[in-house]
């Protein structure tokens, strides 16, 4: 994470996804979205960010593509 934290407070967007195990030991895929918090003069004063749990997204992604390159 501090790789990105440490572009993030350079004023640069940053995106991703990461693959995290919850605290009930399941696995689950994350869309990290990290965006600067700007002052008026220009300088970055510290970064919002924005998680979003696409678990069942990835799921169906590798379902697809199961169905896609394997036989009925």
């Amino acid at each position: 994470i501090a790789p990105y934290l440490q572009r993030v407070m350079t004023g640069e967007e940053v995106r991703y996804e990461a693959e995290r195990v919850g605290r009930d030991g399941k696995r689950r895929f994350v869309d990290v979205h990290y965006l600067p918090h700007f002052a008026e003069d220009g300088r970055v004063l510290g970064h919002f960010g924005i998680v979003h749990d696409i678990t069942t997204r990835k799921q169906n992604e590798h379902l697809l593509e199961y169905l896609a390159t394997h036989d009925q």
